[in-house]
């Protein structure tokens, strides 16, 4: 159903998965929605030639050049943004090795995608977010420490958690600007990312964060790491 007051609405990681979900959902409301890609796939192509309300850019969001860039391009043709998915990340399987097999030079890369690269676009986006706005950033529960039950996955568990970090002091400093910020673990998703054992479906899980973003004022203010469902997590 097409929505009466279309929003605009990032999303990164928007190529594939979760990221290709979410731009799908709210293009199905009639929303703005730009998509923010290393590079695009076919599915996101066929949605760009049929929708004419959707922008597909490219920026490689471990890159601060590329973020401006790509932020620049977008304050042309939009004034505001309501709501921000900081979707992209990545995840290597090389990461289940155990501490003496891991590769501790490949903590700084993810890093930079999973960590820093979501405050990289909320920084050059804060000039186009107003009261209301939500921004979502897409963790996991990984990034608990409070239920922790890991022995591997250093880089990916390590770098969730500075997501959340990051999350819970970006949620303060913009709280008197009247932006929401929740960072979420949205599920093990059935996803190039999620593998083989993942159970959950990733439209499903898109229309559940959709929920989350367009209907903020249904979570308490005090909550931030939240499940697809809007439950709080440890952190």
């Amino acid at each position: 159903m097409k929505n009466m007051k279309p929003k605009t609405v990032l999303v990164t990681g928007a190529a594939r998965g979760l990221g290709l979900e979410l731009v799908r959902h709210h293009l199905q409301r009639g929303d703005h929605v730009a998509a923010w890609v290393r590079s695009s796939g076919p599915a996101l192509e066929a949605l760009r030639s049929a929708s004419p309300q959707l922008l597909v850019m490219q920026a490689d969001i471990s890159r601060t050049v590329q973020v401006r860039q790509a932020a620049d391009t977008l304050k042309q043709h939009w004034q505001q943004l309501d709501i921000l998915y900081n979707n992209a990340g990545i995840y290597r399987a090389a990461d289940l090795a155990d501490l003496a097999e891991t590769d501790l030079d490949q903590l700084s890369s993810m890093y930079e995608i999973n960590a820093v690269g979501a405050l990289r676009v909320a920084q050059q986006m804060l000039p186009l977010l107003h009261d209301g706005s939500v921004i979502l950033n897409v963790s996991s529960e990984a990034g608990s420490l409070g239920q922790c039950w890991r022995k591997s996955e250093y880089a990916y568990a390590m770098s969730k958690a500075a997501l959340n970090m990051g999350s819970l002091i970006l949620s303060r400093a913009v709280k008197e600007q009247g932006i929401r910020v929740f960072v979420v673990h949205p599920g093990y998703l059935k996803t190039e990312m999620g593998g083989p054992g993942a159970t959950d479906d990733t439209a499903e899980r898109a229309a559940c964060l959709a929920q989350i973003t367009l209907n903020p004022q249904k979570i308490p203010a005090d909550r931030i790491y939240i499940d697809h469902l809007g439950q709080p997590l440890p952190w």
